[in-house]
């Protein structure tokens, strides 16, 4: 199989939802920036639909930059499998019926959003330092505090705790919250 033995780029959209699906299961498997295996022809085709499409490139093999900025800024590749079957999901309700926007009742992904959250957020937190004197200092005082008021799988709190040990979750959370989370 070549690269001729895969459409042009997705113009409709059917060929859309399986490209967006064909990077789900990619980044689920962690082939979006290594080659697959040519005893995985499955994924070998994924890829070669991806490169069709535009969303991974060749020389050097990875993503490209139009993939990457599908998600935020700091959130790993790996997130791509999670994001789309959240995405899937979200259109699958609003096809039924459902009002748009996120009513997940699913744990583990409730869990993987909560985790990538948390991800992105110490992410942009590391690049705002520059224009939040003082903070990351006053997080790692004794007493401090953060509160997230979300109604999420408190993914940005728990990665707060993890990354500050005096640092207390918020109102009742006692000191190094850290060492629980999902």
């Amino acid at each position: 199989m070549d690269n001729r033995d895969v459409a042009a780029p997705a113009g409709n959209p059917n060929d859309q939802l399986w490209v967006v699906a064909t990077v789900g299961r990619l980044a689920g498997q962690g082939l979006l920036e290594r080659p697959a295996e040519t005893t995985d022809p499955i994924a070998v085709a994924g890829q070669r639909l991806l490169i069709a499409a535009g969303l991974l490139q060749t020389d050097p093999f990875g993503p490209s930059e139009r993939l990457r900025s599908l998600l935020p800024a700091g959130a790993p590749l790996t997130a791509m499998s999670w994001f789309v079957r959240e995405l899937l999901a979200m259109l699958s309700r609003y096809a039924e019926g459902a009002t748009a926007g996120w009513a997940e009742t699913d744990q583990k992904l409730i869990r993987a959003r909560g985790a990538e959250s948390g991800h992105v957020f110490l992410s942009i937190l590391e690049r705002s330092r520059a224009y939040l004197p003082g903070v990351p200092e006053r997080l790692d005082r004794s007493g401090a505090a953060f509160l997230d008021v979300g109604t999420g799988a408190a993914g940005i709190v728990i990665a707060m705790c993890r990354a500050h040990d005096e640092l207390r979750g918020g109102p009742g959370h006692q000191r190094g919250c850290g060492d629980r989370g999902p």
